[in-house]
C-alpha cells in the first residue's frame, strides 16, 4: 500500500512489506469510516489498513454462479460493499453485495441488468439516491446503466451520447455536486474532462481543449473539496483537472519507489458530510454530543431532543462490538470498559435511518 502527493507526484509506501499478489485488479474501493482499502486482484478480496498498510484479511471471493465479482464500490450511506456478479459466460450481469469477512457474494438483482460490463471505465455509486452506475462494453452502442442498490433493478439505461470512436470514463461520482465525471475522447484525438447526465446519457464537455491523449487503464479519483479530477496519463504524469474549467491544474511525474509502479489509487473521503436527511434530522445532527474522547470506561451521547435511538459501535475492521437501544432518552451512556484501546466508529440511528456517524478513541 502506498499514497501519492498529487502536487509533487511522490509516492510514499505505507506498508512495511510487499504483499505477494498479482495486480490484475477487478476493482478497488475505500471504507473511510474504518480506514480500510479493499482490493480485488483476480478472485481474492484483500483488506488493508490505511493507517499502517498491514494486510487485515484475504478472502476467496465466492459467487453462486462461479463467475467473477467486479466493480467493487463502497457505499458510504449504508457502509456496504457492492459490485457486479458476472457469470462464466460474461453475459449475465447482476448487482451484488460482498461480505468482506467471508468473501461471500449475495446477489441483489433478480435478473441480469446488462449484457456486459466495461471494467476499463470502472463503476461508481451515488450514495444519496442509492444507485450503482457502470458502463456496458460494446463496439456499437455503449450504455450507462444505473441500478438501485435496494432492489437490484435497472433505474436508468441510456446510450452514451458521444462519437462512436470516443470513450467516456473512468466514471467518478462527486459527492459535493452529485455529478458523474469522466474523460471523453480517444488516444488519437485526445481527451477532455466531461460530465454525463445519467437520465439522458448526454455528455457535456468541460475542458475547452484536449488535456491528455493516452491514459493508463487505471481508475480516476475526485477531490470533492478542491474540485479536482485526478487521472494517470501514459506519459507517467498524475494529472489533475479542475471540475469547473476542465483545465489541468497539476501534472507532476509519478515518482514511485525504485523498481515499482503506482496504480489502483482512490481518493479517501467521507460522503457523510452531505447526507440526504430531512431539515429536522439536520437540526438533530447539530444537537448530538459524544464525549469524552479519548474515553476510558464509558462514553455518553447527549441529545437536545428526546427520542428513540439505536447505537452501534464498530471497531477498525468493521465488526459491531456494542449495540444499544434507548427509548425516549436524552442521554445514552455506553459501557466501553471491555473494549481494547483504539479507534472506534459510533453510529446513531432513529426509525431505522442513520442520523450521524462519528469516531472516538479509547486510550487508557
Amino acid at each position: 500500500m502506498a499514497k501519492i502527493n498529487p502536487q509533487s507526484g511522490v509516492v510514499t509506501n505505507i506498508s512495511a512489506t510487499m504483499a505477494n499478489y498479482n495486480n490484475g485488479s477487478l476493482g478497488q474501493t475505500i471504507d473511510p469510516i474504518h480506514h480500510i482499502f479493499y482490493f480485488t486482484p483476480d478472485s481474492i478480496l484483500l483488506s488493508f489498513n490505511l493507517i499502517n498498510g498491514q494486510l487485515i484479511n484475504s478472502k476467496q471471493i465466492i459467487t453462486s454462479s462461479g463467475g467473477l465479482f467486479k466493480g467493487i464500490s463502497y457505499n458510504c450511506w449504508d457502509t456496504s460493499l457492492y459490485g457486479l456478479s458476472i457469470d462464466i459466460t460474461g453475459q449475465s450481469v447482476k448487482l451484488s453485495r460482498i461480505n468482506p469477512y467471508t468473501g461471500l457474494v449475495s446477489t441483489i438483482s433478480a435478473n441480469s441488468v446488462a449484457s456486459s460490463y466495461n471494467s476499463l471505465t470502472w463503476a461508481t455509486i451515488d450514495p444519496f439516491n442509492g444507485i450503482y452506475y457502470f458502463e456496458t462494453n460494446s463496439s456499437t452502442s455503449v450504455h450507462l446503466i444505473g441500478v438501485g442498490l435496494n432492489t437490484g433493478g435497472v433505474i436508468s439505461d441510456e446510450p452514451i451520447g458521444i462519437t462512436s470512436s470516443y470513450k467516456f470514463g473512468p466514471l467518478v461520482f462527486n459527492c459535493k455536486d452529485s455529478i458523474i465525471y469522466g474523460l471523453v475522447g480517444n488516444m488519437n484525438d485526445g481527451r477532455k474532462l466531461a460530465k454525463i447526465d445519467p437520465h439522458t446519457g448526454i455528455v457535456t464537455t468541460i475542458s475547452p481543449n484536449f488535456i491528455a491523449n493516452s491514459i493508463f487503464n487505471d481508475p480516476a479519483a475526485i477531490d470533492p473539496f478542491q474540485g479536482i479530477y485526478y487521472f494517470a496519463a501514459a506519459d507517467s504524469t498524475f494529472k489533475g483537472a479542475d471540475l469547473s474549467s476542465g483545465l489541468i491544474v497539476t501534472q507532476p511525474l509519478i515518482i514511485p519507489y525504485p523498481g515499482s509502479y503506482f496504480s489502483n489509487y482512490i481518493y479517501n473521503y467521507n460522503c457523510y458530510y452531505n447526507p440526504p436527511v430531512s431539515i429536522k434530522e439536520k437540526s438533530l445532527l447539530k444537537d448530538i454530543n459524544i464525549f469524552p474522547s479519548p474515553a476510558k470506561d464509558k462514553i455518553s451521547i447527549n441529545f437536545k431532543v428526546n427520542g428513540d435511538y439505536f447505537i452501534s459501535i464498530i471497531n477498525i475492521i468493521g465488526q459491531e462490538v456494542i449495540s444499544k437501544k434507548s427509548e425516549n432518552a436524552q442521554t445514552i451512556n455506553v459501557d466501553v470498559s471491555q473494549l481494547s484501546n483504539g479507534i472506534y466508529t459510533i453510529k446513531v440511528f432513529q426509525n431505522n435511518a442513520l442520523l450521524t456517524s462519528s469516531k472516538f478513541i479509547i486510550n487508557r
